[in-house]
């Protein structure tokens, strides 16, 4: 248990060494004591020294005076968020333990398409590409494109922020049982017509993401009803197999028929 629990130390070590050289907060902090060293100098010449705080004393203080310190605490426990860029995320690595928990102090919805199933319209092999565009709050995905087929090989991980920008902390099941709001995908095909692209919809499908924190993650075959014209005949145009985890997971499952009251 020890050895797990330094090997965590160092992993957490890390992570934050990689951030703070990555948002070049070093270089910020090294260019802020010299800074306020060469003020302190001048402070001494003109006060002769008497009274006035010197060394590291006087670093610190500046430090906490102007809140550099609370707010590298705070950038460390909010990282970029995934999310934020709008691109996809491959399952290019190494499944659900190299995606997941991004901060131990926030979580996140992981959602991953595992392939596409039925797709008795798009046998043609010049049919063109899929995309995939996902929305979920604020937060907004695309996937590659896939070839159009009868059973397309979508293969993506998206991992959606779960709290609040401001948020500092791990939420409670409480609150994640309060978020209604569905995680919304499109389908979308790219045909090539000369020398343009013509995009068209082809189906769409709403997630109850919050069934993920029944039993530690489900698995859902999402049955995608056509758009347009095609949305009346009432019968699949697909399915995508789709995969849900709540990271970290809660400690505590929830039953299913709190997912429908939403408490």
């Amino acid at each position: 248990m020890a050895a797990q629990t330094q090997a965590g130390l160092g992993d957490l070590k890390q992570r934050i060494d990689k951030l703070l050289r990555e948002t070049n907060t070093y270089s910020q902090i090294r260019d802020f004591i010299r800074h306020q060293q060469a003020e302190n100098e001048e402070g001494e010449k003109n006060t002769n020294g008497s009274n006035s705080p010197t060394g590291m004393t006087a670093v610190q203080s500046a430090l906490k005076e102007k809140h550099v310190l609370s707010q590298l605490v705070k950038s460390l426990r909010r990282p970029p968020n995934l999310a934020d860029h709008g691109g996809h995320h491959s399952t290019d690595t190494h499944g659900l333990s190299a995606l997941a928990a991004p901060s131990p102090f926030r979580r996140f919805l992981l959602l991953k398409v595992q392939g596409g199933r039925a797709f008795v319209d798009h046998t043609s092999t010049d049919s063109g590409s899929f995309v995939l565009h996902l929305h979920f709050r604020n937060q907004r995905f695309r996937s590659r494109p896939v070839p159009c087929c009868l059973e397309p090989a979508f293969d993506e991980s998206f991992l959606m922020d779960l709290q609040s920008p401001d948020s500092t902390e791990l939420v409670d099941l409480a609150t994640l049982l309060a978020l209604d709001t569905k995680v919304h995908i499109v389908i979308t095909q790219i045909q090539k017509i000369g020398d343009s692209e013509e995009v068209s919809l082809v189906a769409s499908y709403d997630v109850e993401w919050r069934k993920a924190l029944v039993a530690g993650g489900v698995s859902i075959p999402a049955e995608l009803l056509g758009a347009g014209p095609r949305s009346k005949m009432r019968h699949p145009v697909g399915v995508l197999d789709l995969r849900l985890d709540v990271v970290p997971a809660p400690s505590t499952e929830v039953p299913s028929g709190d997912i429908d009251r939403g408490k």
